[in-house]
């Protein structure tokens, strides 16, 4: 796919696709720690914890709405895709977690 658009492209596609799962973010009220790559990493009940069920809840509604994204992705890039299809690939953790900065 980076191939056949071009470096620009990419770019611009991946930053659409960015732009989507941060509006999700904002409205599940969930976290966006890092991005590497194409990687996004996610998190909920940060900085203030949350019961497990509640942050599993909402951490799977945020995927599912992510997955939902992309298989509706923005029609003006399926033009450009020709056929290439996106996909998502997603894991979720529920439990504690301990972060630094360093």
């Amino acid at each position: 796919m980076s191939k056949d658009l071009g470096p620009q492209s990419v770019l611009e596609l991946l930053d659409s696709m960015y732009t989507s799962f941060d509006r999700i973010l904002r409205r599940r009220g969930a976290l966006k720690i890092e991005t590497i790559g194409d990687a996004i990493f996610v998190a909920c009940g940060v900085p203030q914890a949350l019961p497990l069920h509640k942050s599993a809840r909402i951490i799977a509604k945020v995927a599912l709405d992510m997955v939902a994204s992309v298989k509706t992705f923005d029609p003006a890039w399926r033009a450009k895709l020709k056929s290439h299809r996106l996909a998502a690939r997603i894991g979720i953790h529920c439990g504690e977690v301990l972060a630094g900065v360093s």
